[in-house]
């Protein structure tokens, strides 16, 4: 995207309302199979979108992970992505890592890094995901 757009963007999500809260169980679940090549289905609720507020936040998302479904291991570039871990036991790949993690952890990859999740728990893994954007606000 050019450097006019990206402004011209910026500028108009400017001046738009910010919305503030977002109330998830209002909010339609979006089921996805085999994510980034992962196994069984996850489910999310988009909570905020890029287009809620002028800062590089691209999205927050609560996102389900039911036992034994997993987010393929992928990576990214031009973006960070923050997994919250509200609930549940998970193994994290994080640049070919991995790591056990349960609730109250937080993980980040940073953009040129690798990641992927596992629900190895016996219950379903509940977690927010944000990814920020690295391009000019």
């Amino acid at each position: 995207m050019s450097s006019s757009k990206r402004e011209a963007g910026r500028a108009e999500r400017m001046a738009r309302p910010v919305r503030n809260i977002a109330h998830s169980r209002s909010i339609p679940s979006i089921e996805i199979v085999e994510d980034h090549g992962g196994e069984g289905p996850i489910r999310f609720r988009r909570l905020f979108s890029s287009e809620d507020w002028p800062g590089p936040i691209d999205f927050v998302d609560y996102t389900v992970v039911p036992s034994g479904s997993s987010i393929g291991v992928h990576g990214h570039e031009g973006n960070d992505e923050i997994y919250l871990v509200v609930t549940g036991e998970a193994t994290v790949t994080l640049d070919s890592r991995e790591h056990p993690v349960t609730s109250g952890d937080v993980i980040v990859t940073p953009s040129g890094s690798s990641h992927g999740l596992r629900n190895d728990g016996s219950k379903p893994l509940i977690m927010f995901v944000v990814q920020v954007g690295h391009g000019t606000p």
